[in-house]
């Protein structure tokens, strides 16, 4: 049915109950995961000016914290067996 999910990370607890969901989908379907996580740079730096000086280290920040969110993720896919990018 299912051959890969695509599969939003963010942090929150809803986006933790939807990755659990994505793995157990993916496990009853052998499917593989596509983990995402989305920086909306473009939006930031039309905002860049209410954060001064700030702007440029807040927006690393938020990769950074992004990339290990994602690193995390994949990790406990892999965990379950599956199949995960």
């Amino acid at each position: 049915m299912y051959e890969r999910i695509l599969v939003p990370i963010d942090g929150s607890p809803t986006s933790e109950l939807g990755l659990k969901e994505a793995v157990r989908l993916a496990t009853l379907t052998h499917a593989s995961l596509r983990l995402i996580h989305v920086v909306d740079e473009m939006s930031f730096a039309l905002a860049a000016d209410s954060y001064g000086n700030y702007a440029g280290e807040l927006l690393e920040l938020l990769q950074r914290n992004g990339a290990e969110l994602l690193a995390k993720a994949q990790a406990a896919v892999r965990a379950q067996g599956l199949q995960v990018d």
